[in-house]
């Protein structure tokens, strides 16, 4: 039985015995405690009604190690005044953790028991520390209101969200053991021809794994079958980087986080030494991007080629929402994503293991002679590959430490 339901019970009980013994006070009694219960109740649900509650931060984004300041905003925009409020705000991963607090340090939660006046506001600032990359949510916090005489309450939920990214470690290629002076091809020696987005030269028919942005429209009007725009060429360097989240040969057999986080640091550090080198950086992996809510689908991570200023925030942000477990093995996604065809895009695979699979796969585009180079960040020793991939051995666990600790 409800609180309500047992406060109405009893002053029902004591109305009926009142009434039967005539005994006024206690009729009295049982009337004036309901009309006060049935008033507060209104007042409670009022107040929770109108409340505002919110979460904001300077900025959505921060780096490993850095301090963001959160601030949560609890206004009262009525003339009733709420004296005992109770908000329950909870907090995120520990990745994204709580560090200070208005009332110390050692004070933990952002959880709030006050009372509000008539249009009064309530600000509190905290500090997070990121801890490691991810994609954080603060919020949606609830509310339980009472009313003042403390008879009943009312809880009521918030939407309001906060969105933290924490992006990946991202270091010069020389701390992961890759020392060559430009081990993807020198963009301004090689004089490779790529495909012009601003420039149409024909059609062809479309293909699986086309994007729509690329459908010949009028040609498939004319053609009455799908075709894909054919575009003329550029001098623009690229790279195609592909990553491989699974980190055991059977997936069930569960996840090594330190092969991961060393496969996606890896994977930012080239996209960023890429793009300042004046490479077009596209980015596909057998992983997906965490859910915002229960409600969304896991989004496969596909960011096309680009050496436009933001790209790099782009690459890091999916990199830092990647989840820990792959879609399809990764010689998939090789498969449907690199176009045997498209010479001089240089394939840049990081992976933490090789399997059977995809060492055909390597091989296969080796004879087709796809410029191809592999980051292995899995533990010692190095797996064979195929005669003429250019491999890298990164170190596994132990490299992973160094630049956990630096």
């Amino acid at each position: 039985m409800s609180r309500d339901r047992l406060l109405a019970a009893i002053l029902a009980a004591i109305l009926i015995v009142g009434a039967a013994a005539s005994v006024p006070a206690l009729v009295f009694l049982s009337l004036s405690v309901g009309t006060a219960a049935i008033l507060g109740r209104i007042w409670a649900s009022l107040g929770a009604q109108n409340l505002v509650h919110a979460h904001s931060t300077p900025g959505s984004r921060c780096l490993v190690g850095e301090v963001a300041n959160v601030q949560i905003r609890v206004d009262n925009p009525t003339p009733l005044p709420l004296p005992w409020v109770e908000i329950s705000d909870p907090l995120p991963d520990p990745g994204f953790q709580l560090t200070a607090g208005p009332f110390g340090a050692e004070w933990v939660g952002l959880s709030v028991r006050t009372g509000l006046g008539w249009f009064e506001r309530l600000r509190r600032t905290y500090q997070f520390t990121a801890r490691r990359r991810g994609y954080y949510q603060i919020g949606p916090a609830s509310v339980r209101v009472w009313d003042p005489l403390g008879l009943s309450f009312v809880d009521r939920g918030f939407d309001d969200r906060l969105d933290i990214t924490v992006l990946p470690i991202m270091v010069p290629l020389d701390e992961l053991g890759i020392a060559a002076e430009h081990p993807f091809g020198d963009p301004q020696r090689d004089r490779w021809l790529f495909k012009d987005p601003l420039s149409v030269a024909g059609a062809r028919p479309y293909q699986s794994g086309d994007p729509m942005t690329s459908i010949h429209w009028p040609a498939t009007a004319a053609a009455g079958t799908m075709m894909t725009r054919v575009h003329e060429g550029t001098r623009i360097p690229e790279l195609s980087l592909f990553l491989n989240v699974t980190t055991m040969p059977v997936s069930w057999y569960g996840l090594v986080p330190e092969l991961l986080e060393l496969s996606i640091t890896t994977t930012a550090s080239v996209a960023d030494h890429a793009l300042h080198r004046g490479f077009a950086v596209g980015l596909y992996s057998n992983g997906s991007l965490v859910k915002r809510t229960p409600e969304d689908s896991a989004r496969p991570i596909r960011i096309e080629p680009s050496a436009s200023p933001g790209h790099l925030t782009d690459i890091l942000e999916a990199l830092a929402k990647t989840s820990d477990h792959g879609r399809e093995p990764i010689e998939n996604t090789i498969t449907r994503y690199i176009d045997p065809d498209d010479y001089g895009v240089h394939t840049v695979l990081v992976t933490p293991l090789i399997t059977p699979g995809l060492g055909d796969v390597l091989g296969d585009l080796v004879h087709r002679n796809v410029p191809l180079t592999v980051l292995y960040t899995g533990d010692p020793p190095t797996p064979p590959v195929p005669e003429g991939t250019d491999i890298y051995s990164l170190g596994g666990r132990r490299r992973w430490e160094t630049l956990a600790n630096r």
